[in-house]
């Protein structure tokens, strides 16, 4: 081999390395890509929106939240937030009027269907947790007669919290197994139902949750349940839902319990009010 011919050589091994290690280096930054997708995609980029992996159904599924003076604004807030984005819902918020009423926190919220307006047979019905107001609907009768009427139709019957005392007064729980509010699971057994201490119960069509924050936890069920996992795992990163509580009472059996007995005593009256119309309610609906 001549001089020339040596050097060509060199010149060829040379640039096959400098390949190789181009080609390295790309898998290398392919590799860093695919186990960090924390890294947002470069600006003017339109990755593809696929939404085939999400089990959306092609027909519409209208979810009715009932809204009522006294409720809960984050039963309401938290379980529409979640349901209203996974695919095909229409989320509407019932009362009898479109009048702004007041939170059981007093915000103010505004229904966005009255009775009247509402046709469609729900694919969901959702009755979310209150303090003051459960009494007041429970003792209702056109709220109550709606109310029947519409979960006769509905495919999945669900309420968060102290909601499920109004499904217990309806008999909607009779038989089933269920969860609610840690302060009124107890009044759940005279409506028939057989009330647990977990997060989240479902019993056939009945989808129940502990209180307030639990609503959160009730509409990811609902999507695992009528979607998939998958898009479960989106709405929870969408919404960030991570929750890293101060302190761990959420619960009585969490809490001290000098913590506890104040929530019992400060709520005693609620309960007074809560234990009457229930009793009204049964003793009514019977007759």
């Amino acid at each position: 081999m001549n001089r020339r011919e040596a050097i060509q050589s060199i010149g060829i091994t040379t640039a096959g390395v400098i390949s190789a290690g181009l080609s390295v280096a790309g898998s290398a930054q392919s590799a860093k890509q695919a186990v960090d997708p924390t890294i947002p995609p470069p600006p003017g980029s339109h990755p593809k929106h696929d939404m085939t992996h999400y089990n959306i159904p092609h027909q519409r599924q209208p979810v009715l939240m009932l809204l009522y003076p006294g409720v809960c604004a984050l039963d309401v807030a938290a379980a529409q937030q979640i349901l209203a984005r996974m695919g095909n819902t229409d989320v509407h918020l019932a009362w009898k009027t479109k009048d702004i009423i007041s939170s059981d926190t007093d915000i103010p919220l505004q229904a966005t269907d009255t009775f009247a307006e509402i046709e469609d047979d729900p694919f969901i019905l959702l009755i979310p947790g209150g303090s003051t107001g459960i009494s007041d609907v429970m003792t209702d009768d056109k709220v109550m007669d709606f109310l029947a009427k519409k979960a006769s139709k509905a495919t999945i019957i669900s309420a968060s919290g102290s909601g499920t005392l109004i499904l217990g007064a309806l008999g909607l729980l009779k038989g089933y197994k269920t969860s609610g509010h840690w302060m009124t699971r107890d009044f759940l057994k005279g409506c028939g139902a057989h009330p647990l201490e977990q997060r989240v119960v479902s019993d056939r069509n009945r989808v129940t949750s502990a209180g307030a924050t639990g609503a959160i936890d009730l509409a990811l069920h609902l999507v695992s349940r009528l979607r998939n996992d998958k898009m479960v795992a989106a709405l929870t990163l969408a919404n960030e839902y991570d929750p890293a509580p101060l302190v761990r009472t959420g619960t009585p059996r969490l809490a001290p319990a000098d913590v506890t007995q104040m929530e019992w005593a400060m709520n005693a009256g609620l309960r007074d009010d809560l234990r009457e119309a229930l009793a009204a309610t049964k003793k009514r609906r019977k007759s």
